[in-house]
Parts: C-alpha cells; sequence; structure tokens
C-alpha cells in the first residue's frame, strides 16, 4: 500500500496519517508524518505473498516524496526531513486516538489563536467574482444583523485594468478598474468597518494566471505549472521578498482583519527535484513571518478548501478551511475524518442559506437570470 502526495497539496489524494492495529493483540498506534513537501508512506510485508502464516510481518516507510528525488547539496547545504509524530492509541480505534491527540497538539504544536475565531461572512457563494458594491451593501447589512464579525470579500476584486477571467488574473493584485470595487475597496473597507465588522480579503498568492504582468517582468522566477499557470519559485531570494512584500502591501492598505490565503492548483514537478522541500520551507518560514509582523490579522489557510490541511500548515495558520463543498451531509461526513488529526476549534466550514425559488446561482451565470 503506498499514500502519497506529490503536486504541493498534501492533502489532495491521501492525508499524511496512519493508523495500524494488531489484529492478534489489539494494539494499535498512529503515525502523523508532518510534510515539508512531497511525502509518502509505504506498508509492505517483506514476505512473498504465498508464505502462509497468521503473522505477517510489515516494513513501514515515511518521508520526502522519492519521486523524481535526486537532490543535490552543496558543501554546507542541509536538506530537512518531516518530522514524524508516533501515537499510541490505548483505545486501539482512531477515534479514541483524536482526544489525546487534540490535547497533545493544543499544548505542543499549534500555533495560539491571536484571539477568539470571529464568525465570518464571506461573498463567493452569494453570487461567486460577479462582486456589485449595492449587492454587497446589502449583504453587509444583513451580516451584521446576523452577528457576523468579519466580512471577506473572496475571488474577483483584482486585475487592474487587464480585461480577463479572474482566474487568468491571480498574481495581479491590483484592484479591477472596469467591474467590482471599480479602484475603490478602500472605501467599502470603511464601510465594513463602520458597521463593526473586521474587513477581510480573499488571495491566492502562490498561483499567477497567464495575464498576470510580473510574469512577463519577471520570468526566471516563475515555474510553469501546466494550463497556462505557473507558481512563483520562491527558492529564489528576491521572488519570495517580492510575494511577501505584495502581502504585507494588501493587509496594509486595506487594514485587513482577516486574510483567506487559498492554493487552487498544483505546483507539478519540483525543477530542483527535492520533492518542493526548498520551496516548503519558504513558503513556512514566509507565513511564520507574516504572521509575526501583523499579529492582529488572521491568516486562515485554504487549498480549494482541505487540501493542504497538514499538521505542518496547523503550526502556521490558526485555522483552516475543511471544503468548499457545502453539502451538509458531505461536509459533516469530511469534518468526522479531519477530527481525526485536527482539533475542531481550528476547522472551518461553510454554512450556506437560500430562500427557496425556481433557480440557484450558477457559476458563470449573469445574475438577471
Amino acid at each position: 500500500w503506498i499514500l502519497d502526495s506529490n503536486g504541493g497539496r498534501t492533502t489532495q489524494t491521501h492525508t499524511p496519517y496512519l493508523f495500524l492495529r494488531d489484529a492478534e493483540s489489539g494494539r494499535a498506534l498512529a503515525w502523523h508524518l508532518i510534510p515539508n513537501g512531497n511525502w509518502f508512506i509505504r506498508i509492505r510485508s517483506p514476505l512473498p505473498s504465498h508464505f502462509n502464516t497468521a503473522h505477517r510481518p510489515i516494513t513501514l516507510d515515511l518521508g520526502l516524496g522519492d519521486r523524481d528525488f535526486r537532490p543535490v547539496l552543496e558543501p554546507g547545504q542541509t536538506l530537512a526531513l518531516p518530522e514524524l509524530l508516533i501515537q499510541a492509541a490505548p483505545g486501539a480505534d482512531p477515534e479514541s486516538a483524536a482526544v489525546p491527540l487534540h490535547r497533545h497538539l493544543r499544548t505542543h504544536h499549534l500555533k495560539p489563536l491571536p484571539r477568539e475565531v470571529p464568525a465570518v461572512y464571506n461573498t463567493w457563494f452569494d453570487a461567486f467574482d460577479a462582486l456589485e458594491v449595492p449587492r454587497l451593501q446589502r449583504q453587509l447589512a444583513v451580516a451584521r444583523e446576523l452577528g457576523f464579525e468579519v466580512f471577506t470579500v473572496d475571488a474577483g476584486w483584482y486585475g487592474g485594468a487587464i480585461d480577463q477571467p479572474w482566474h487568468l488574473l491571480v498574481g495581479h493584485w491590483e484592484e479591477k478598474q472596469s467591474a467590482a470595487f471599480h479602484g475603490r475597496m478602500r472605501e467599502f473597507a470603511d464601510q465594513v468597518r463602520a458597521a463593526g465588522l473586521g474587513f477581510g480579503l480573499w488571495m491566492e498568492p502562490e498561483r499567477f494566471g497567464s495575464g498576470a504582468p510580473i510574469r512577463a517582468q519577471h520570468p526566471d522566477w516563475f515555474v510553469d505549472a501546466g494550463g497556462g499557470y505557473a507558481h512563483i519559485d520562491l527558492t529564489r531570494p528576491a521572488a519570495a521578498a517580492w510575494l511577501r512584500a505584495e502581502i504585507d502591501r494588501l493587509v496594509d492598505t486595506y487594514r485587513l482583519a482577516w486574510m483567506k490565503i487559498d492554493f487552487n492548483f498544483e505546483l507539478g514537478p519540483d525543477p530542483h527535484r527535492r520533492a518542493h522541500a526548498g520551496y516548503f520551507e519558504t513558503w513556512h518560514r514566509l507565513l511564520a513571518d507574516l504572521s509575526a509582523r501583523h499579529p492582529e490579522t488572521i491568516f486562515e489557510a485554504c487549498a480549494s478548501g482541505g487540501m493542504r490541511m497538514d499538521l505542518a500548515m496547523a503550526r502556521l495558520h490558526p485555522f483552516h478551511f475543511l471544503s468548499d463543498t457545502v453539502n451538509p451531509v458531505d461536509v459533516l461526513r469530511i469534518y468526522q475524518g479531519a477530527l481525526l488529526r485536527l482539533p475542531p476549534g481550528r476547522i472551518g466550514l461553510w454554512t450556506v442559506l437560500r430562500s427557496i425559488g425556481a433557480t440557484l446561482p450558477d457559476y458563470g451565470r449573469p445574475l438577471a437570470e
């Protein structure tokens, strides 16, 4: 059996978690790999499959992803391997191991919450990227009435003067001029604060669409990720410094109480052949630095929901989003599985409520329909 992750989204195909129980003795262990790049968990038996025995031993390998793993280290360079948390499970089942794990994580591992996590209104599932100020103002009034504490504007607010779809303009973090706030989002942010809520903003720092001008300005900073997208090469100090400055600028310009940091694609192969360990090292350091520089801002982790919902990210983000699924039954099922690894106070969930009507909004359909 092989569990792994190879595209930088560390919980997309599998989670770096394994629970093993001996059928005869009932003794059990939980294994939690704390990824710092691509990773794998491999389980195999040294005995041939035809060997007839009731006691089949196994070997267990865990570590950095070994697909195309050919690191070259210069004298004095180091390569960090992922941490491993091995947990006894006296109850011999995954559920009984969850509570002591949560206690350990809160005491020794997780980033302390800067304050109680607020209730957040997010614009996305109202009309997706169709941001119209009068409509947003009506939403703000209702959010205030319902007791929300933060109002977050999701994708669709950026792109400058370039008239292309939002997903092609990720990486160009200048306000859209021809739609949304028409370059006046600070005025709306002031309205949000005047209503007694903090202002939040969505950003996807690692993905760069074909319309992002920075790709043409610094082509050496980017690595092709397929589908017209690229990711920034964080192993280049100048590229990492530029990205940190962009996030700093957004936090300061809009006085953000909340930033939703998303990750909606895969990095693709690591050109340095280190399972993205160098990339992750810089990304983790950048996140820690942002939190230190902006202690009043909560940086929410998201990767199309929970596709990077690992213990390393939990150490850096006080709060991680679970899933972009809004079906309540599916949300409960996914949430139940996530609780085997993360405590409930660190997991965010969508709650989407609508009045019954003839149609529901569909992505890409004009609001008038």
